[in-house]
């Protein structure tokens, strides 16, 4: 017979610290609570120091700790700001939750080199640069860490007019398949 307490143990992550990025958007701001209600603690970075500040005040109504700090997921310097941040509220970082990107629908014949870029730096290099210095810190903490990467079925099935969006996806993909 599987013990309870055991179980529990295993999916237990009260006092664990998560940075989530992208976390002004719905599916970040929902990991955001989600996580906090489980008793996480939460640092949240968006590009918006008042959605960031918004949601800190709501997660902190609900007796849910956060921290924040604004950044620009594919602005190297903003990156390391932001795990800084996060190290120097809460002392380490134990999960990586990278939600943040981008996309504007629009037929490839129609969409501008800059907007394609645009998605491919926030969604693609905003990951591996957030990926590259939490990785590096939890290496310096010596206890692991988890690290998830938000994709979409989109990487896989593409839709017209999103030929930014499903590329970025599917490179998040294999970034998580080339094992971090």
């Amino acid at each position: 017979m599987i013990n309870k307490q055991f179980v529990e143990s295993l999916f237990d992550v009260t006092g664990k610290a998560a940075v989530i990025t992208g976390a002004t958007g719905a599916l970040g701001k929902a990991i955001a609570v989600g996580y906090g209600l489980a008793g996480m603690k939460v640092f949240v970075t968006g590009r918006s120091d008042d959605k960031c500040q918004t949601l800190c005040r709501e997660l902190a109504a609900q007796d849910i700790e956060c921290g924040y700090s604004v950044g620009d997921p594919a602005v190297e310097a903003d990156v390391i700001k932001v795990v800084k941040d996060a190290v120097a509220k809460f002392g380490e970082i134990n999960v990586l939750v990278t939600a943040a990107g981008c996309n504007k629908p629009q037929p490839i014949i129609e969409q501008g080199l800059a907007e394609w870029q645009r998605i491919m730096s926030s969604d693609v290099q905003g990951t591996w640069l957030f990926c590259k210095y939490v990785g590096q810190q939890m290496i310096v903490q010596g206890k692991g860490g988890k690290v998830i990467l938000v994709s979409s079925a989109r990487s896989k099935n593409g839709m017209a007019g999103y030929t930014g969006y499903c590329t970025a996806k599917a490179g998040i993909d294999l970034m998580a398949h080339s094992g971090l």
